[in-house]
């Protein structure tokens, strides 16, 4: 899928920046979830939904020519890296 900002709006937050170097990244929270257990069924099997807040679920981000950058200027890099991190409550310890 592919979402856009028809129009910019004042809560809209635009964040630039220009003296990034090749050492540092940016990393971007895009979604949150609720797992909960799911009532009768069997441990460990837990129901997914999204966050109630659905603006959570999406960052939009892109990048541009920056007209001031110098001629001679290194070509923007661009790596993507998706992943998926679970946190669940803990729990107590079985006892064997």
């Amino acid at each position: 899928e592919q979402y856009h900002i028809a129009q910019l709006k004042d809560q809209h937050r635009l964040v630039y920046f220009p003296d990034m170097v090749q050492s540092e990244i940016l990393c971007f929270k895009q979604g949150a979830y609720d797992v909960c257990a799911t009532p009768g069924a069997a441990a460990g099997q837990y129901a997914v939904t999204p966050a109630p807040e659905p603006h959570t679920n999406h960052i939009f981000h892109t990048s541009f020519a920056d007209p001031m950058a110098p001629s001679d200027a290194l070509p923007r890099k661009s790596v993507v890296c998706a992943s998926v991190l679970v946190i669940m409550p803990e729990t107590e310890a079985r006892q064997s």
